[in-house]
């Protein structure tokens, strides 16, 4: 048999306020091991797509700040 309520978040709180410290301190300890859980996510292969994506090297890093640099000087020529 499984029963499924509809719960606001505030009638979540009103009834975890009601519970004696004991369950306080195990839901807490509960939840915390949910959040490590969803913390260890594999990565998707979206995520191994953009990780494994080119990096710049310093040389061009330095060349796009001169690039971007100059071109915000014609910017303002312009106006």
């Amino acid at each position: 048999m499984e029963l499924k309520i509809s719960l606001g978040y505030e009638q979540v709180l009103e009834m975890v306020k009601q519970l004696p410290a004991n369950q306080l301190v195990r839901l807490i300890q509960d939840s915390k091991k949910i959040l490590e859980k969803e913390k260890k996510v594999p990565q998707t292969s979206f995520q191994d797509f953009l990780l494994s994506a080119p990096t710049m090297s310093d040389e061009q890093h330095d060349a796009f700040l001169e690039n971007r640099k100059n071109f915000e000087f014609l910017k303002e020529l312009k106006v």
